[in-house]
């Protein structure tokens, strides 16, 4: 009897022993897993925003060439236009690589602030994805202005100004969202301790 109750005590001990592993190792959920997929979704969402500066200077550019009306500079600027239009492309597929990390967090269980940080990454890598095609619409539009003028057809580049520089305006707001976000984002993991 005595060796019964030893065994039934020591089988008892284990299971609580195991139990507590089990909890210390997952930590609630998925919440491993919702850390892998949250920094590989960060780690893809600033590798497709890394072109932000690049962004900036030929968007600066491009404005300078229209107020000038300078069919010639803008000729001159056709090689860098199709460069960063393809890495325009290039983030916008990180983008969706990206999203689909933050997608699996969120099929997750048990892992409610990773749920909401991944959401906050999301609005931040959707108004990015936003950006970047505004970005390659004032690409379409420069790139169009080339073969029109390599085609002898008259380039108004100023008649184009207000509209263009209304596009350029949502860009910069998007740029201000996304700065704005991705802080929101960033302190709440550092209060969550998600990271």
């Amino acid at each position: 009897m005595r060796t019964v109750r030893l065994i039934l005590v020591a089988v008892v001990l284990a299971s609580l022993a195991a139990g507590v592993a089990g909890l210390g190792a997952g930590c609630g959920g998925d919440t491993g897993l919702a850390r892998k997929y949250s920094e590989q979704g960060d780690k893809l969402g600033k590798a497709a925003t890394a072109i932000g500066n690049q962004l900036d200077s030929i968007k600066a550019e491009l404005l300078r060439l229209l107020v000038a009306n300078d069919v010639a500079g803008l000729v001159a600027k056709e090689a860098e236009v199709r460069g960063i239009q393809t890495k325009i492309d290039a983030s916008m597929a990180l983008i969706d690589r990206a999203l689909v990390q933050y997608r699996k967090v969120m099929g997750l269980s048990g892992v409610d602030k990773y749920k909401t940080y991944a959401s906050m990454q999301m609005e931040a890598v959707l108004k990015a994805q936003e950006g970047l095609a505004i970005a390659r619409d004032l690409a379409t539009f420069a790139l169009g202005s080339v073969e029109s003028a390599k085609a002898g057809k008259p380039v108004d580049l100023t008649g184009s100004l207000k509209t263009l520089s209304s596009t350029v305006n949502k860009l910069d707001e998007l740029e201000r969202q996304l700065d704005k976000t991705r802080r929101e984002a960033k302190v709440y993991a550092t209060d969550n301790k998600l990271f």
